[in-house]
């Protein structure tokens, strides 16, 4: 999606693979959360973010990857390169790491 232009998430993975594929689909967004909870290993330990686990589970293949991802306690931030992780996050929210 990335690779054609997209700024939102497509129906389909690419546009050729449907010919009438909507290019901006808010329920085929379901990949997001999977990045962010089962790949990266952002979950809210407490309602609010005031607490987080992180277990990073990023596959090895993965060179690189940055998130950014904001919270009602500011936002989060996670850099992932070559296999070093580097988290941060506002003052004062708890990390659990698992």
């Amino acid at each position: 999606m990335l690779r054609e232009g997209a700024t939102t998430c497509f129906e389909a993975w690419g546009k050729d693979q449907k010919w009438n594929t909507s290019l901006c689909h808010p329920w085929a967004s379901s990949p997001i959360p999977v990045i962010i909870e089962d790949i990266v290993g952002l979950k809210p330990a407490k309602p609010g973010w005031e607490e987080i686990c992180f277990a990073p589970r990023i596959p090895e293949c993965l060179g690189n990857l940055s998130l950014k991802l904001q919270t009602p306690k500011g936002e989060v931030t996670v850099f992932y390169n070559e296999g070093r992780i580097d988290l941060q996050v506002p003052d004062g929210v708890i990390v659990y790491r698992t």
